[in-house]
């Protein structure tokens, strides 16, 4: 997916579905937690095609061989980090008045673009066992 970088920290990156469903998110993680999240400033439409407005975050992708060639400590730092991001996750608040409700951050419907299905989901109730 092309991102464009509309000036040094703005970037436009075009999104296939509502922008929102995207955006929204972005702006609940941030609220609740510290991992960082890019900033999301808005949306608009251009020829039939969603684009986000939002910062980049600094990111580096860890490659296996990085991974294998970084000392212990800081192979430890790594993870503890990732485990606080975890923890912080699944800290977060439901969105919606049920403690076991599964749905969206609005409380609605769950779009997953990892299915490959064209529609949205949810919301759900949790089956606790």
């Amino acid at each position: 997916m092309l991102v464009v970088t509309a000036s040094r920290w703005l970037f436009i990156k075009p999104y296939g579905r509502v922008p929102d469903i995207k955006m929204v998110p972005m702006v609940f993680v941030r609220r609740h937690t510290t991992i960082p999240v890019p900033r999301a400033f808005g949306s608009f439409r251009y020829r039939a095609r969603d684009f986000l407005v939002m910062t980049r975050t600094p990111e580096h992708s860890l490659e296996l061989w990085e991974w294998r060639d970084l000392e212990d400590g800081t192979r430890s730092a790594l993870l503890v980090q990732l485990r606080d991001y975890v923890l912080q996750l699944r800290s977060i608040p439901r969105p919606v008045g049920s403690s076991t409700a599964i749905c969206s951050v609005l409380g609605g419907l769950v779009y997953d673009l990892r299915l490959c299905t064209d529609g949205p989901y949810g919301p759900y109730v949790a089956r606790i066992k």
